[in-house]
């Protein structure tokens, strides 16, 4: 797995809130450690979703080829 770095684009495992559900498309905001990140959700439209701390479960880098 290629590590999560500031800014990088990262994809919801599961629902986060009730508005980030799973496959929501986010970017790493602040990095805490190694197991804990800041991330900003956005809509297809771009409006921002949520801003939640989550943990490296929750998340997956997002790939544009997908």
């Amino acid at each position: 797995m290629i590590p999560l770095n500031l800014y990088s684009v990262v994809k919801a495992r599961r629902a986060l809130s009730d508005l980030v559900v799973e496959d929501s498309i986010g970017t790493i905001l602040m990095i805490y450690d190694a197991d804990t990140f800041e991330v900003e959700f956005m809509s297809e439209t771009g409006e921002s979703l949520d801003v939640l701390t989550v943990s490296s479960a929750d998340i997956v880098e997002f790939n544009l080829s997908e």
